[in-house]
């Protein structure tokens, strides 16, 4: 009789194994990634020197012919600004075979609004890009220019410069409005700048297939071309849409080893708390940012500081990082029901169900079967 009951139990157990629904786990951890982009502005314009006549030139205002005391040389000469907005400073020199002289209102006729200072004309307000800004219309040859010039030749160059207006203010009331500031040589021939776009960027847990959710293919697009000196920042809403609580996490990688991102400084907060500081080359490896409730989230707070000394060379380069963030269910939560692969046939279920009922009705007939078995043989021991 043990040997039938052990044979009885290892049959209901593995009856029970059976007739059980297979349960298997809905959710895994989800990731999303969110590459950021960073570039650098320029600093880009054109000077033109056009005449009745004359083929258009670039910073040479050369007099193709013989000119007469008095004589006045219609040629227009303007700045236009190909790149980010600018201050903009024009030069205007007359050279002799004997050396060169800085012009003066006495050979030239600038239109109004210029400023000159030492030996710069300045204009005084900011040249955005794509527009133009006229310096002069006309040449005069001075009256009192007379036999003692006869026959000497000449030539006049205009030289434009420029400097971004981020971070920048002149003093036009000092002699020296753009206060030493060195000039470099542009080295680069075209520009097209980076749109920004509408900001508004997230990071939505809903679970199931749809898993991790982001609004934004770049939490950077909001920003232009970052310039020397700018420091840029955006906020990101982290939440959780799905029904039962979540941690989740969050990554930093480098995209590729670049020179900009060496130089570009990234400090990220979660609320009030800094979960990264430091360069935009460095990583961070599944930071805690918390564990959330349905409906609950939080915010990251980023930051990108460009060096101010970055310098021409630096133009026009572009960096990026990749963001990882991580979702991963609470455990343990005693609200997640078991949950049945959904197949579309619930035959199988209602099969397994009649199985049991009927083994089950067997067993009880086996074992009754066995009791009597051992009430007779316990009376004729007693005989």
């Amino acid at each position: 009789m043990k040997r039938n009951m052990k044979w009885i139990i290892g049959y209901l157990l593995c009856l029970i194994l059976v007739v059980r629904p297979v349960c298997a786990s809905a959710e895994e951890n989800k990731k999303t990634i969110v590459r950021n982009r960073v570039s650098i502005g320029d600093i880009h314009i054109r000077l033109d020197v056009e005449g009745s006549g004359y083929e258009k030139t670039s910073e040479d205002g050369g007099l193709p012919r013989q000119v007469v005391p008095g004589e006045r040389i219609e040629k227009t000469v303007k700045v236009t600004n190909l790149a980010r907005e600018a201050w903009v400073r024009i030069r205007a020199e007359a050279a002799f075979e004997t050396g060169t002289m800085i012009l003066d209102n006495s050979l030239l006729s600038e239109e109004p609004g210029w400023i000159r200072k030492g030996g710069y004309y300045y204009w005084p307000h900011p040249v955005p890009e794509g527009k133009s800004v006229t310096f002069l219309k006309i040449i005069r040859i001075p009256p009192s220019w007379g036999s003692e010039c006869e026959n000497k030749p000449f030539s006049i160059h205009f030289t434009s410069q420029a400097v971004q207006t981020d971070h920048f203010t002149p003093h036009f009331n000092e002699e020296d409005p753009w206060f030493g500031t060195v000039i470099e040589e542009c080295v680069h021939t075209s520009y097209t700048g980076k749109e920004a776009a509408s900001s508004g960027f997230s990071v939505v847990f809903k679970g199931g297939a749809e898993g991790l959710v982001k609004t934004g293919n770049d939490f950077f697009s909001h920003w232009t071309d970052l310039m020397p000196g700018d420091v840029a920042s955006g906020i990101a809403e982290i939440k959780n849409n799905y029904k039962y609580p979540v941690k989740l996490y969050f990554s930093q990688e480098a995209e590729g080893l670049d020179e900009l991102a060496e130089k570009l400084k990234l400090i990220i907060k979660n609320k009030d708390k800094v979960i990264f500081k430091g360069l935009l080359s460095e990583s961070a490896s599944e930071v805690f940012l918390g564990e959330f409730k349905s409906g609950m989230g939080t915010e990251l707070s980023y930051t990108v500081q460009v060096p101010a000394e970055l310098n021409n060379t630096w133009a026009l380069k572009q960096s990026s990082t990749k963001w990882i963030f991580e979702a991963k269910l609470t455990p343990g939560q005693g609200e997640k029901p078991a949950v049945r692969p959904s197949t579309g046939d619930t035959s199988r279920f209602y099969l397994f169900l009649s199985l049991g009922v009927i083994s089950g009705t067997f067993l009880c007939v086996l074992m009754s079967k066995g009791r009597r078995k051992e009430d007779d043989h316990s009376i004729i021991k007693e005989t």
